[in-house]
């Protein structure tokens, strides 16, 4: 059988509570572990990782399934995302200063985690997508090791200061689709909500771009406003940093105390992760993550941004 045991990294960096692994779920992860034991391409993992698996598509089996062949097939077929996941290494430590991206200490009534970003360093010239893109998934990873069980995630994103110039800065323009890929068909997570705050005009062309690839359930989280002040509407403002009228403390001073945790607690379990992938000469049949990611790759030549 399919088990990785102790000697690979948990999705957990400090392991699964006891706790929070529901009594009833025995009979669904001896389902999973039955389907991997004919998957040769799929890596050994453990039971955590099919406990967060689980979770986050409602125990429902068949999505399950796929979002474990999704979730590995993508992280082998996208080595320039998931591979040199080194914190520490020059690129992805210039890119961590031009931001700033922390977990919340409240959560919402509904008991969502809630994450907040930021550009810091407004500077187009030292934005690279794809290292935002790494950096981004990094901090997902250590977010959901965190609480990878709780009942939803809400993200906030802060757009003031995001210019034209960081528009034509996103390329190659293929990462968007393998972004919006991940996020809604790979990601082991209960995605509630995505706020979209101080809003200004370059946002209705990066929705352009992305909206080809966005699917309905997705696209109707995205709730866009032009300030923090209507953000109260649908996110209690109180738990929110002390920058944007809350009383969580300071967004610097979280992502501060988060960088630290994955530049160093985190560090080797981000570098070992990226052994957790697909084998895909060991697959058997076609891939139809390798289709959706690569079959339509000119297509991205026609879009216009100007």
């Amino acid at each position: 059988m399919k088990d990785a045991g102790s000697k690979l990294k948990q999705p957990f960096l400090h392991g699964l509570a006891l706790k929070d692994a529901p009594d009833n779920r025995q009979d669904n992860i001896a389902h999973i572990r039955s389907w991997l034991d004919c998957q040769p391409h799929l890596p050994e993992i453990t039971d955590d990782h099919l406990h967060l698996f689980l979770h986050s598509c409602y125990d429902n089996l068949e999505r399950t399934k796929t979002t474990l062949e999704n979730y590995f097939s993508f992280k082998s077929l996208t080595p320039e995302l998931f591979s040199n996941r080194d914190p520490l290494s020059e690129e992805l430590q210039h890119n961590l200063d031009i931001w700033e991206m922390a977990m919340l200490p409240r959560r919402t009534p509904e008991g969502y985690i809630v994450s907040v970003t930021r550009f810091v360093d407004l500077n187009p010239s030292k934005f690279v997508f794809l290292h935002n893109m790494k950096n981004f998934f990094m901090f997902a990873d250590t977010w959901l090791s965190e609480d990878g069980l709780a009942p939803g995630i809400v993200t906030v994103f802060d757009a003031q200061g995001v210019s034209f110039g960081h528009l034509a800065r996103i390329s190659p323009l293929g990462l968007i689709k393998k972004l919006l890929f991940y996020v809604q068909d790979c990601m082991p997570i209960r995605l509630k909500a995505v706020y979209i705050i101080n809003t200004v005009p370059v946002v209705d062309k990066i929705m352009a771009l992305v909206k080809p690839f966005l699917k309905s359930e997705l696209a109707s989280l995205i709730h866009i406003h032009t300030s923090v002040d209507t953000l109260g509407e649908g996110l209690p403002l109180e738990i929110l940093p002390e920058e944007y009228g809350g009383k969580a403390g300071s967004l610097t001073a979280l992502y501060k105390e988060q960088r630290r945790a994955v530049e160093t607690e985190y560090a080797d379990w981000l570098i070992q992760s990226e052994d957790l992938r697909s084998d895909e000469s060991k697959r058997v049949g076609e891939s139809k993550v390798k289709d959706t990611l690569f079959g339509a790759e000119g297509s991205f030549r026609k879009l216009d941004i100007d």
